[in-house]
C-alpha cells in the first residue's frame, strides 16, 4: 500500500514537473520574442528541448512527452535543441540591415 502511494506520488510530481519545464520554458520564451530579445528567446527554446531530452532519458515508463522508445526520443529532442543552439546566433542579426 505505502508502495502505491509513493509511486503514484512520484508519477504525479514527474508529470507536473516535466509539464511545468515545458510551458515555463514557451512561455519565457515567447515573452522574450515579445520584448524584442529573439536569441535569447531560441537559447530558452534549445534548453527546454535539451533539458526534456534528460528528463525522457530519467523518466521511467512513458511520460506524457514520449512518442516511441526512450532512446529515440531522447535523441530527437538532444538533437533539436543542439541545432537550435548552433542557430541561435543568426537570430541576433535578424533585422539588420
Amino acid at each position: 500500500m505505502k508502495d502505491d502511494h509513493r509511486a503514484r506520488v512520484r508519477e504525479r510530481v514527474t508529470h507536473w514537473g516535466t509539464l511545468l519545464w515545458v510551458v515555463g520554458g514557451v512561455v519565457t520564451s515567447v515573452l522574450f520574442a515579445a520584448l524584442n530579445h529573439p536569441h535569447r528567446a531560441v537559447l530558452v527554446l534549445s534548453w527546454t528541448l535539451i533539458g526534456t531530452a534528460l528528463f525522457r532519458l530519467l523518466v521511467p515508463g512513458r511520460p506524457w512527452f514520449a512518442s516511441r522508445n526512450r532512446w529515440v526520443d531522447a535523441i530527437v529532442y538532444g538533437f533539436l535543441g543542439a541545432l537550435l543552439w548552433y542557430l541561435a546566433p543568426y537570430t541576433a542579426t535578424m533585422g539588420l540591415g
